[in-house]
This record gives structure tokens, C-alpha cells and sequence, in this order.
């Protein structure tokens, strides 16, 4: 793979838009061809490993983002411990409240994301974990896709994310 721009910061490293190398094995991959990567200091990766092994733990539930796996890797001179995140191509819930008049969203879609938010809780509590850190910039907003069921389009599926704090 390879790390492109920052896509964003915090206390435990950074997190980068990358690409997946191609893969000419012959076997299919897990991995898509663009992706985020989290990463932080080998030495101070605690909650990130945290985080990978819970984000395994919910791979079947829709409403939390999808974790790829992890590696190591050495980038100036430094040791980094990366995990290979969904790429949330609409941003956060923040981004998206900032980006409408008044910050304020149209009913239709404060529903629909609540709607998922709770699934994904529901999915946390019922494997006895506490998320510890639910606020607009850890709703990631993924695809476009349209509910069969409406005639309102689905522009974005919010997703929880950032479980390193979860308890």
C-alpha cells in the first residue's frame, strides 16, 4: 500500500487517505483499492490494537467502519503500527453539519443517521462494550446508495468509528 495525503490527526497518530497496491496473485482481496490508514508510533500503539481487535470483533454489523487488517511498517526511521480503515469519502458528521446553511440537516437525513448510529450502539452494548466517545466527528459518512423502500435517496450511511477508547 501506499500513504497518501493526511486525512486527519489526533492524540493516538494520524490518519491517511492510501492506495492498495495491485494484486497479481491470482487470489481475490479483501482489501480495496483506496482506503484509510491509521497509524501511530509502534511504541504508543495500545489503543489502536485495541481498536483493530474490536473493529474485528464487529465486522458484521453495517453501522460501524469495516477494518482491513494491520501491519508495520518503517517510515523515516520511525516504526508504525498502521490499521486499514473503510475510506469514509463524505467525511464525518461534523464535516457534513458544517457543510449545510445553519448547520442545520434536512429531518429525512437526522433520522436515517440516527437510525444507524443506534444499530452500530446496539451491536457495541450487546457485546458488553461502551463506545466512551460518540460525538459528529466519530459518524463517518460512506457510500451513496438508495433505500428501496423510499423515494428519498440514501446520499450517505453513517458508520461509528474510532473505537480506541471503547471500554
Amino acid at each position: 500500500w501506499t500513504r497518501g495525503r493526511t486525512l486527519g490527526r489526533g492524540h493516538f497518530g494520524l490518519v491517511s487517505l492510501a492506495t492498495s497496491r495491485r494484486h497479481d496473485d491470482g487470489y481475490e482481496h479483501d482489501i480495496p483499492s483506496i482506503m484509510a490508514v491509521k497509524s501511530s508510533q509502534v511504541s504508543q500503539s495500545r489503543s489502536l490494537r485495541k481498536e483493530k481487535k474490536l473493529l474485528h470483533q464487529f465486522r458484521g454489523c453495517p453501522h460501524i467502519i469495516r477494518c482491513f487488517g494491520s501491519d508495520v511498517t518503517v517510515e523515516q526511521g520511525v516504526e508504525l503500527y498502521n490499521i486499514f480503515l473503510e475510506y469514509a469519502s463524505h467525511g464525518s458528521l461534523a464535516d457534513r453539519i458544517k457543510s449545510v446553511g445553519k448547520g442545520r440537516l434536512a429531518d429525512f437525513e437526522v433520522r436515517q443517521h440516527t437510525k444507524s448510529i443506534l444499530n452500530g450502539l446496539r451491536c457495541i452494548h450487546a457485546s458488553g462494550y461502551v463506545h466512551c466517545d460518540i460525538k459528529p466527528h466519530n459518524i463517518l459518512l460512506v457510500g451513496c446508495s438508495y433505500s428501496r423502500s423510499s423515494i428519498i435517496p440514501r446520499l450517505r450511511t453513517a458508520k461509528i468509528a474510532d473505537l480506541g477508547p471503547a471500554m
